[in-house]
């Protein structure tokens, strides 16, 4: 809201304050995607090396 009050008299501004934060989002979204992969290859690792250790018994 801060944003538009600023910019309410040249709406470049405002369209520019949108892409920056939907740019920060998207940002956000990429960091949460990299740690749940990061996660799942952990878990897919350990399920593996448990899976090898019991057909090694």
């Amino acid at each position: 809201m801060r944003d538009f009050a600023r910019s309410r008299g040249n709406p470049e501004k405002l369209e520019s304050s949108k892409k920056s934060s939907l740019r920060a989002k998207s940002k956000v979204l990429r960091g949460n995607l990299e740690s749940t992969d990061s996660i799942v290859f952990l878990f897919l690792i350990i399920l593996c090396m448990e899976s090898l250790a019991f057909a090694s018994e």
